[in-house]
């Protein structure tokens, strides 16, 4: 009888320590989760930021391409070919910075 409650009490203790153990995880993955939650949160704003960014630097690129446009258009044959020239290379240099990233030109839109 005393070998059976002395083997009784081992697994009582067992047990204790392993729901002990079992808990501390609990308590470290709801932390885990609260945390990734709000990386999550950070990231999805930023995300949302970056994308009104392109979306504002797409609009002022295609407003600055029109106003060339509209320049090169406006332009007499009697002024020259030397301003057409000058109007289209600023057209292609415009088009060129465009496709590089953002960090790249050093802007922040």
């Amino acid at each position: 009888m005393q070998e059976l409650e002395q083997g009784k009490h081992a697994l009582r203790l067992r047990l204790e320590g392993c729901q002990s153990q079992w808990e501390s995880q609990v308590g470290d993955l709801e932390r885990d989760v609260r945390e990734l939650s709000g990386q999550v949160e950070r990231l999805t704003q930023a995300l949302s930021e970056a994308e009104r960014d392109k979306s504002r630097a797409q609009l002022e690129h295609s407003e600055h391409t029109q106003r060339l446009r509209e320049q090169l258009n406006t332009v007499s044959p009697a002024r020259g070919h030397d301003e057409r020239v000058n109007l289209t290379a600023a057209s292609h240099e415009l088009k060129g910075s465009y496709r590089e990233p953002l960090t790249l030109r050093g802007s922040s839109l």
